[in-house]
């Protein structure tokens, strides 16, 4: 707004004539200069008050309050509760004035006729009000309507006599301040334009797996991620986006239709995900898209400023709003008189913000087999433009120019963290492709990223291999999401640093070594003696037991690991020996020799032995390492770790000084599927079970008849086959073959059911805020890459014998060399 005349003002000297011209450009120059300095200088709108309150349906009760309208015009108001109304027009004096003779009022008058389409209104009137056409509100009176204050401002000619005539003599302008009612079909876009409202919803995120929940299970895991997400999650997020952009549309002029109603596409990505190794960054996204929300939310009405208002947009009213929250949105906010540079620069800001959820929403998409990689960012209350880009969006480059408004004002979009950040075409800038090397001091968290849907102990090697080569505060460990509590000591892919448990084998091993040592040594130096005192009539004996000898010595392994691989294996050659030593020993007790002194010194050799097993060492160091599994077991499971550990919680990353957790799944090993023999007298066509078999054709088309074979007989005569055999070669355990058979053949156990996520794959991570876990405990895992079991050692060239001790028997164990 500008004054009307600026380039001249009356100056009166002593005894001047003066002219109603004069006067009048004196007084206008100065109530414009008053109307300049509000509007100008400290803004227009409402300023402060003026809140409508309901008591009842029927009433409102307008605050006390200021405003300042576009012309800077003051308005005031006391308090008062408005009860009645009176149907009514606006003054003629005020639409259509006669000022020709008043060329100066031109400024204020020429915005009148803006008003002609609230002909007809309702003035609002205290119960007090002389009025006598006065009505009382009725209960729907307010609904679908505005509330303003209307400054009308008129032209009144003067009634002023004199002796000769009664001519009028001047003019006057009235002020009159009207709280009226304006029904929704008077609404002129012009007059009352939408305005974004402060009272934007809050979007709130949800906990993962709160309230808490036993996690027993990969399926738990994954279920957890999408159990918030209803159908009413969705719905009040797509509302509450659809409202934002509705209210900012008018100002931002975009064109985002996704933004007016994003629930499908919403529900369309949790089909896609769900009960994937991916819906973690399903959650992630809607993590992104509340955060982008709040983001825009935190812009206020008042972050809008005006310079050189136009003197149009509200000349002599300002809304109050009505009874419904949707009225709100034409309440006149306050425009701060401001730098219109700094309010260009909010209204890009904000633009930018409304693309950034729309290409957010529009562009959720996970890679496939990309690399593990770490970037720093922030954590907290921090915005979400403050943080690194994340890993799952498509079109990357067209959302970090909208990731962080300010530097995509500044021309430095390209300085935005990511995890692609080391796309050919993303920047420039070192900083910003390996930001692990530069200082780190301003971010309060690390994004980790690829690791999903890896092998676990790939995962690991990588994420460790960052960390440690960059030096990063923060500790990282592997849980299964699978309970091994109750499972037997599995360690044939398990390498496992056992602490004290590891030296109290080497004292047993070195032991037992030195003890078959000798005796080996001894036997071998004195076979001929031995052969000839002949203390069993076997010839075979002698060679038998020195081969059990051998087999025993070579079990032994430099780490209790590796002999625990092997374990059963040994545990029967263990006995055999005890066995053997004791049979010898008896037979050389009853024969007696002459050569009594050989005899006791062969006595004196077979008593270490037999005395080295009877203390049971290797069952007890066994038992030992069991309990140990056991209870490590429950550590690695998530379940336990959740329990003694509170405060988990999932953000694609770990904060600084905390602790980062990936969830595997590993399934026990599982023993090969046993059948009975009455199971293959029961066959039914191939045609007639595909359907209770996942992924399998029946190619063909003609019919043809089913043979029904019967494998039951077939089986029964191997078996006595084998019984035979055995019999034959080694009849002191030809008894026990059926008690080893039924086991191999128990029905019971059963392989696994066949899922879509193989074992080992990482499913989920999470973290906690601080370093864990400082329990004391000696044992640990050493994880690295799963080594090929080697092969049980055994002397060459002795001839091999079928194994059929329970219970690790298996169908190599039919294979022999002799």
């Amino acid at each position: 707004m500008k004054a009307y005349n600026t380039s001249s003002y009356p100056v009166f000297e002593a005894d001047q004539v003066l002219s109603q011209k004069d006067l009048n450009l004196a007084v206008s120059h100065l109530e414009e200069q008053d109307r300049i300095t509000r509007k100008n200088l400290t803004g227009i709108g409402i300023s402060c008050g003026l809140e409508l309150n309901f008591p009842v349906k029927n009433q409102v009760k307008i605050s006390c309050g200021s405003a300042v309208t576009s012309l800077g015009f003051q308005i005031s108001w006391n308090e008062k509760l408005l009860t009645h109304y009176k149907e009514t027009q606006l003054s003629d004096l005020f639409l259509t004035p006669d000022y020709k003779e008043e060329a100066y009022l031109d400024n204020i008058f020429k915005h009148s006729k803006n008003y002609h389409a609230l002909k007809k209104i309702y003035e609002l009137m205290p119960s007090e009000s002389s009025d006598e056409e006065k009505i009382i509100i009725q209960n729907d009176f307010f609904d679908e309507k505005l509330i303003i204050l209307l400054l009308e401002i008129t032209l009144v000619d003067e009634k002023n006599c004199v002796t000769t005539n009664c001519d009028d003599k001047g003019k006057r302008l009235e002020f009159n301040l009207r709280p009226i009612a304006v029904s929704e079909s008077d609404f002129s876009s012009q007059l009352f334009p939408r305005y974004p409202s402060c009272n934007f919803s809050p979007l709130v995120f949800p906990r993962y797996n709160v309230p808490f929940n036993d996690i027993l299970s990969p399926e738990k895991v994954l279920e957890n991620f999408v159990t918030p997400f209803s159908t009413a999650f969705f719905k009040n997020i797509s509302d509450a986006v659809a409202k934002i952009y509705s209210e900012y549309k008018a100002i931002t002029g975009q064109s985002l239709n996704i933004l007016n109603d994003c629930k499908s596409v919403l529900e369309k990505n949790l089909k896609s995900y769900k009960g994937t190794t991916n819906v973690q960054y399903f959650w992630d996204w809607i993590s992104d898209i509340i955060s982008a929300y709040s983001e825009i939310k935190a812009h206020s009405k008042n972050d809008f400023s005006i310079c050189c208002a136009d003197d149009g947009l509200f000349p002599f009213h300002v809304v109050l709003g009505g009874n419904n929250e949707e009225s709100l949105s034409y309440r006149t906010p306050f425009f701060a008189a401001g730098n219109s540079s700094q309010s260009m620069k909010s209204k890009e800001e904000i633009k930018i913000l409304f693309e950034k959820l729309a290409h957010i929403i529009s562009s959720f998409k996970v890679g496939k087999n990309l690399p593990v990689r770490i970037t720093p960012s922030q954590f907290g209350s921090s915005k979400l433009s403050e943080k690194s880009l994340p890993y799952y969006y498509d079109d990357i480059l067209t959302l970090r120019d909208h990731w962080n408004p300010k530097l995509t004002m500044e021309k430095q979009s390209d300085s935005v963290l990511s995890y692609h950040s080391l796309h050919h075409l993303y920047t420039s800038k070192n900083e910003v492709k390996t930001p692990l090397l530069f200082e780190l001091e301003d971010y309060s968290f690390f994004r980790i990223e690829g690791h999903i849907g890896k092998n676990y102990q790939d995962a690991l090697s990588e994420i460790l291999k960052i960390q440690q080569t960059h030096q990063l505060p923060f500790k990282v460990m592997a849980l299964n999401a699978v309970q091994f509590a109750d499972l037997p000591l599995h360690l044939a892919t398990d390498d496992t640093d056992w602490g004290y448990l590891e030296l109290d084998y080497d004292l047993v091993r070195r032991n037992w070594e030195n003890v078959i040592g000798k005796i080996i040594e001894w036997l071998e130096f004195n076979q001929e003696t031995i052969r000839g005192n002949r203390y069993i009539k076997d010839q075979k004996f002698f060679d038998q037991y020195v081969r059990y000898l051998k087999k025993g010595r070579n079990f032994m392994n430099e780490s209790l690991t590796s002999f625990l691989k092997t374990y059963h294996q040994f545990i029967p050659v263990y006995e055999k020996i005890e066995e053997l030593s004791v049979t010898l020993r008896e037979a050389v007790l009853n024969a007696r020799k002459e050569d009594v002194r050989f005899d006791e010194d062969l006595i004196d050799h077979l008593d270490e032995v037999i005395m080295v097993c009877e203390k049971g060492e290797f069952r007890a160091l066994f038992q030992a390492t069991q309990e140990k599994w056991k209870e490590l077991g429950k550590r690695l499971s998530l379940q336990r770790f959740i329990e003694k550990n509170p405060g988990i919680d999932h953000k694609a990353g770990v904060t600084r000084g905390g602790t980062f957790i990936l969830v595997y799944k590993e399934n026990p090993p599982a023993k090969k599927r046993s059948f009975r023999f009455t199971d293959l007298k029961n066959t039914e066509p191939v045609r007639d079970r595909t359907a209770a078999l996942d992924e399998v054709t029946v190619v063909g088309n003609l019919q043809s008849k089913a043979t029904h074979v019967n494998y039951s007989n077939f089986i029964e005569n191997s078996v006595q086959k084998m019984q035979n055999y055995i019999t034959y070669y080694h009849p002191e355990i030809a008894l026990d073959l059926n008690k080893y058979l039924t086991y191999y053949f128990n029905p019971n156990i059963l392989l696994p059911v066949q899922d879509s996520i193989a074992d080992k794959t990482v499913i989920a991570d999470f973290y906690i805020p601080y370093i864990c876990c400082g329990d004391g405990d000696a044992i640990s895992f050493v994880l690295g890459r799963e080594k090929e079991p080697e092969p049980e050692p055994e002397p060459d060239p002795e001839p091999k014998n079928g194994d059929f001790d329970y219970p690790d028997f298996n169908s190599e164990d039919f294979n022999t060399n002799r």
